[in-house]
């Protein structure tokens, strides 16, 4: 992306150009809601796993609790949402692997964060 600036000298508003690589570039947005099944909900070392593993993708990996959203890479962020047992949890991601994030993200708040058996 380039920009132009417009009215001489640099002074004035500037437009964005996008190259036809960069539109064809763009991934939809994945978004699904889960409920928090685990007994303690979403405390330190849930909010740690979800960070983890939201760090293993190059995908945006954004989490909303009631109207709240943070970006799933923090462990404060997370945790901070305070989703209690019960909670609906919106996970969205959006960039390359966004699929493969999003699968992941739901499976291990499903599994109510226990490891893989």
């Amino acid at each position: 992306m380039s920009t132009r600036s417009f009215f001489g000298g640099g002074i004035g508003r500037e437009i964005a150009c996008f190259s036809p690589r960069e539109l064809t570039d763009f991934h939809a947005m994945q978004k699904i809601q889960v409920k928090v099944t685990n007994a303690l909900g979403v405390h330190a070392r849930p909010s740690a796993k979800i960070a983890h593993l939201a760090s293993r993708f190059t995908c945006s990996v954004w989490i909303a609790v009631k109207g709240r959203r943070v970006n799933a890479r923090s462990i404060v962020a997370v945790m901070l949402l305070a989703a209690g047992v019960g909670s609906t949890i919106t996970i969205e991601t959006s960039g390359p692997d966004e699929k493969e994030a999003i699968d992941a993200i739901t499976d291990l708040i499903g599994r109510g964060f226990a490891a893989k058996s």
